[in-house]
């Protein structure tokens, strides 16, 4: 019984235990986020998503969108004309899986859009996540 007892403790400790160099849940928590990823100019290339699933581009509305996003605003033009400017704060929100969730939180206005950079696109995605909107960063 012992033994039973002594190697159940022994596996319950070894499935606790992080690799050496990985962060706890916690530890990853409290890293700041990286909101210098998001600074610069992006291009819309596609909005998709909704109760429809459609797929939108700048092709079939025959317009331009871009984003000039800098250390505390971001800036959308349409066509090259401003549309709107925005002073904004990055933070994040966890998701019901205690994931970090990076925002970006207009200042202004009541408007929150959680976001996720891969690569060279930047994703924005709808208040329920059932859109998303993505640019491709300008040279």
């Amino acid at each position: 019984m012992k033994c039973k007892l002594f190697l159940f403790l022994l596996l319950i400790g070894l499935l606790g235990c992080s690799k050496d160099g990985e962060l706890t849940k916690d530890e990853e928590l409290e890293k700041p986020i990286n909101y210098q990823e998001i600074l610069g100019k992006w291009t819309w290339i596609e909005s998709s998503g909704g109760y429809a699933g459609t797929i939108v581009t700048p092709k079939i509305l025959d317009v331009n969108f871009y984003l000039s996003i800098k250390e505390k605003e971001i800036e959308k033009y349409k066509d090259g004309k401003l549309l709107y400017s925005h002073p904004y704060i990055v933070d994040y929100d966890l998701s019901i899986c205690k994931e970090k969730i990076p925002l970006i939180i207009y200042e202004d206005e009541d408007v929150i859009i959680p976001y996720k950079v891969e690569g060279d696109t930047l994703i924005l995605y709808g208040k329920c996540a059932d859109f998303t909107v993505k640019y491709v960063r300008r040279n």
